[in-house]
């Protein structure tokens, strides 16, 4: 009974008990140690190698191990011995990849021999080579049977002729090939799958395998001519059948070889483009005509003789294509000749005549085109016999009929005296100058050829790179000096902007000087006072009479639809709150709203400013700067461009917009310094061509707007003026005074007409838009309703803190009151004010308030810094 096998390649234990082999026992030593290497990345290009069937058997008797083969292998009729499955190796793709380094001093046996010095020695190949014979798998090699077979006559081995074709001369095989050892034989491989179980065969594989082992053995100089196929040997066994993923791999491989050719053959094709031969000529046509017209401008030739070359360039070339078809030229002959014939010069192409008349006498009597021909290919062809180039300077010796670089010859003839080609004398007589072009220097024998015609594109290629270059680089440094030439022209343009707007400035202040020092007066002697004003004519007053009937025929029918109803009134809330004064010196100390805009807000501050705002956009919109001290009173003329200030410097002035829009710049147009003391109060008359100003030095005047100049200054009064405004009429006027009264005035008079008292000092005062009423305000916070057609008091108000300012809106419906909080009041009867709203947004006394049209809006000023516009919400 036959012991158990399994041709995958498993080891099964025989009876007899076997020590363990080095190969059993150094695997299980590097269980716990990887070798050196195993962590290593893998490249990007890995080999693998071609698997080979390796068989691995183990028996105890020759004849057991017959019929062990016999039935693994099977007969020979089914498959056939070994080394038929043996494929040549394919040329590799690239060299094997070598080595990252040996990190171990000594050599490893196979198959751990990577990363480590190699077996010089054979110290692992020997040793095991001598344990894998008879006496080391079989003990002392004595079995049954074993006398009789040492008796019987061994069989001759055969000869070496005698081997199969192909056996005898096969090479050392690699690793993964097929190895024959002396100790056994088997189809090595490191790197396989595991082997597959192949058909049987008999005995007769085994016998010839037997009788040619031997030879083969020899011819290889193995030790040992003994076939043991059953040797302990290492090995691995590969599966080579067709589903196999071993085979399977082999086929890919084939393909993507069999593509990558394909792929190589497609680049190839499509490299190798074929030659387009009429279009060569075109594009040499075309560059000859190029050529030709650039040399023609460079000689000067006219249009009409240019068209008359170029007409006569292109018969000539069609004779000479037509003779070379007619000779048998070829095309490729001919390309070459316009391409020789592209490289000429008009001059050339023409035969070498520059007799433009003579050109076309030859045109119109077609001479033959060879000679033409002939001459221009002589003349294309000039080379210097010494240099073998084109001369810059060429002469013509007859003497020896060779051209030559005339610097060339020259110097030989100095040196030799004789000709460097014929060597026959020569001396400088004998030298002909010839007459080139000039401009257009010699082309090199380079550029009559295809090839030479591309080394000279090419060069030229190079020097427009270089050139362009060099062009970018100065376009560059252009670029540069144009950047800093901007910057310092646009440094230059701010300089002469400053410096205009310190000229316009000290113009104005010139103008201010020359105003003033015509306004002033001596401080004795009133007749001189009197000499500095124009006083109120029969004019000016004639003027305001025919205003004051006007308004008052048209008051009774006035209608304002628009005005803003008590409801809305009562809910007053703060829409817009804008710091638009300084810091360092807080405080708003008046505000104005234009009668019919709405977004027009002036104020004036303790800053010494005069501040423009836009309630549309919300922003500042111009800052006037004049004033010394703090600004007092504000005024917006209702229909020009003007505002009025009025200042703690004992000045008024009038500020005029240089635009076309209102929140352009304004710049002062007049300053009056009329007064010895603060300016308390400005005001406008109806007229808008005056205006009105009070002081605390006991005077008020009366200023024209146009010329600035004092039309009537009142002065020398009995108390001091802290508040004045015209009456809507225009005929008379009311002032506050410090000695706790409101004195009217008679415009047209200058004289007091009713002098209505009070507790305390007069600080505000105001007009009713009808003109019935005035309120006053005092220190004391007492508001008193005057009806001046009596004249009495008909209502009085008590408020919280001082009265700062009062406005009634332009229908005289609403008060306006302004102490240290906003409080407005309506008439409830035509005698009774009630109030309606109470503000109480600023954290300050508020120090000026404003109704805007139609009383839909309210500004005020306080010394909280702030200004607010109060709207219905």
């Amino acid at each position: 009974m036959g012991k158990p096998f399994c041709p995958e390649g498993g080891r099964y234990m025989l009876d007899a008990h076997k020590p363990p082999s080095y190969f059993d026992v150094a695997p299980k030593l590097y269980e716990a140690h990887p070798p050196p290497g195993s962590y290593d990345a893998k490249g990007a290009v890995e080999f693998k190698a071609v698997g080979q069937v390796v068989y691995r058997y183990e028996s105890a008797t020759s004849s057991e191990t017959k019929e062990m083969v016999a039935k693994a292998v099977g007969s020979a009729d089914e498959v056939p011995g070994p080394g038929q499955y043996t494929l040549p190796d394919p040329r590799p793709l690239a060299p094997p990849p070598a080595l990252k380094g040996r990190t171990l001093p000594y050599s490893m046996p196979h198959p751990y021999a990577y990363n480590c010095a190699p077996d010089h020695t054979r110290s692992f190949l020997e040793p095991v080579r001598r344990r894998n014979n008879a006496d080391k798998i079989f003990g002392n090699g004595w079995r049954q049977g074993a006398a009789r077979r040492q008796g019987e006559k061994k069989s001759e081995p055969a000869k070496l002729e005698e081997l199969p074709e192909g056996v005898g001369d096969e090479k050392a095989e690699e690793d993964g090939i097929v190895q024959w050892r002396s100790g056994g034989f088997s189809l090595l491989k490191s790197r396989s799958a595991g082997a597959v179980r192949a058909p049987e065969i008999d005995s007769e594989i085994l016998e010839g395998v037997g009788k040619f082992y031997p030879p083969l053995a020899q011819a290889h100089q193995r030790c040992n001519s003994q076939f043991l196929p059953m040797s302990s040997r290492r090995t691995e066994s590969v599966r080579t059948r067709g589903a196999s993923e071993e085979h399977q791999r082999l086929g890919q491989g084939k393909w993507k070889l069999s593509k990558v050719l394909q792929g190589i053959e497609t680049a190839t094709s499509a490299a190798l483009e074929p030659l387009d031969v009429d279009k060569l000529k075109q594009n040499a046509m075309k560059g000859l005509r190029d050529k030709a017209i650039n040399r023609m401008k460079l000689q000067g030739v006219s249009k009409d003789q240019q068209e008359v070359i170029l007409e006569e360039m292109d018969a000539l070339l069609r004779e000479r294509s037509e003779r070379a078809k007619a000779s048998g030229q070829d095309e490729s002959q001919e390309l070459i000749d316009s391409e020789e014939a592209a490289l000429m010069t008009p001059s050339e192409c023409c035969g070498g005549i520059k007799n433009i008349d003579w050109l076309i006498s030859l045109r119109h009597s077609r001479v033959k085109g060879s000679g033409v021909r002939q001459v221009s290919a002589c003349m294309s062809t000039l080379v210097c016999s010494i240099s073998g180039t084109a001369p810059e300077h060429p002469v013509f010796s007859p003497k020896t009929g060779q051209i030559y670089e005339k610097r060339l010859i020259e110097k030989q003839i100095a040196d030799t005296g004789r000709c460097p080609v014929t060597k026959e004398e020569l001396q400088q007589e004998d030298l002909c100058e010839m007459k080139v072009n000039k401009v257009v220097k010699p082309r090199p024998a380079s550029a009559t050829s295809i090839p030479g015609m591309l080394t000279m594109l090419q060069s030229e290629w190079d020097a427009l790179m270089s050139e362009t270059y060099e062009l970018k680089t100065n376009l560059d440094t252009t670029r540069k000096q144009l950047s800093h030439a901007l910057y310092q022209h646009d440094a230059a343009c701010r300089v002469i902007a400053r410096l205009l707007r310190e000229r316009d400035a000290a113009r104005a202040q010139v103008a201010q000087l020359q105003d003033q020092l015509s306004n002033s007066m001596p401080t004795k002697g009133g007749v001189a006072q009197e000499e500095g004003e124009t006083g109120l004519t029969a004019q000016i007053i004639q003027k305001m009479e025919d205003l004051a009937k006007n308004l008052a025929k048209t008051r009774k029918q006035r209608n304002f639809p628009d005005l803003c109803p008590l409801d809305e009134v009562k809910r007053l809330q703060s829409v817009t709150s804008q710091s638009l004064h300084q810091s360092t010196a807080p405080g708003v100390l008046c505000v104005d709203v234009h009668k019919a805009d709405a977004n027009r807000v002036v104020t004036g501050g303790v800053d010494s400013q005069v501040v423009l705002f836009n309630a549309q956009k919300g922003k500042l919109a111009q800052k006037m700067v004049g004033h010394s001290k703090k600004v007092t009173s504000v005024k917006l003329h209702p229909d020009k461009d003007v505002i009025l200030s009025a200042s703690q410097d004992a000045t008024a002035k009038v500020w005029t917009c240089s635009g076309t829009d209102w929140s352009s710049q304004y710049n002062c147009l007049h300053t009056v310094h009329k007064h010895s003391a603060e300016v308390t109060d400005v005001g406008i008359h109806p007229l808008g061509e005056y205006f009105l100003t009070s002081s605390l030095d006991k005077s008020w005047a009366i200023h024209d707007f146009a010329t600035g100049k004092c039309v009537r200054h009142k002065q020398d009064l009995e108390s001091a003026y802290n508040c004045m405004s015209f009456h809507p009429d225009g005929l008379i006027l009311a002032g506050g005074t410090e000695d706790k009264a409101v004195v009217v005035w008679d415009v047209k008079e200058q004289a007091t007409v009713a002098n209505l008292p009070a507790e305390d000092a007069i600080q505000a005062l105001t007009f009713s838009g009808n003109g019935y009423y005035l309120a006053s305000g005092s220190r004391d916070g007492v508001v008193k309703l005057w009806d001046l057609r009596k004249p009495l008091n008909i209502c009085t108000l008590k408020v919280e803190g001082g009265v700062n300012s009062l406005c009634f809106d332009a229908t005289g419906q609403y008060l306006a009151v302004a102490s240290s909080i906003v409080q407005v009041f309506n008439f409830a009867t035509k005698t009774t004010l009630t109030e309606s709203v109470a503000l109480k947004d600023h954290r300050d006394a508020v120090m000026g308030l404003c109704w805007g049209p139609n009383a839909k809006t309210l500004a005020t000023a306080s010394m909280d810094q702030s200004m607010k516009i109060y709207a219905p919400k």
